[in-house]
C-alpha cells in the first residue's frame, strides 16, 4: 500500500508528516491521510514530490508499494543500461555496467 510505504520511509529519514507536507507541498492532514486512510496512488504531481522529498526514485516508491514487481523493475532498469550505453564511449561502457549493477544488487539487498 502507497501509505505503508510512505510512513515508512519518512520514518526511516526521521521525518515527521508536517516536515513531509512542507517539502511536499501539501497539508500535513493530506500526509495523514495518505498514511492511514488513502489506497491509492495520489496524483501524478503530488507522488513526483513525495519521491524528491523522500529521496527515492519513483519506481523504488512503486516497487515499496507494491504497485510495480521488482522484477519488472528490474527489467526497466536493464532496458534504461541498454539505451544509456549506446552514447557511452565504448571505453567506459564496462565500467558503467559495473556501477549499474552494483546499484541494483544494493537495492535487491534492500
Amino acid at each position: 500500500m502507497f501509505g505503508t510505504a510512505v510512513r515508512k520511509l519518512r520514518f526511516e529519514r526521521g521525518m515527521k508528516q508536517s516536515d513531509l507536507a512542507k517539502a511536499v507541498g501539501i497539508a500535513r492532514q493530506d500526509v495523514y491521510q495518505l498514511e492511514t486512510r488513502n489506497k491509492t496512488l495520489p496524483p501524478t504531481e503530488v507522488f513526483e514530490r513525495i519521491a524528491d522529498a523522500l529521496q527515492v526514485s519513483k519506481e523504488y516508491l512503486l516497487v515499496e508499494a507494491g504497485y510495480l514487481d521488482h522484477d519488472a523493475n528490474k527489467w526497466e532498469l536493464d532496458e534504461r543500461i541498454i539505451a544509456a550505453s549506446k552514447k557511452v564511449p565504448e571505453a567506459q561502457i564496462d565500467a558503467f555496467i559495473r556501477l549499474i549493477t552494483g546499484i541494483a544488487d544494493a537495492l535487491a539487498a534492500d
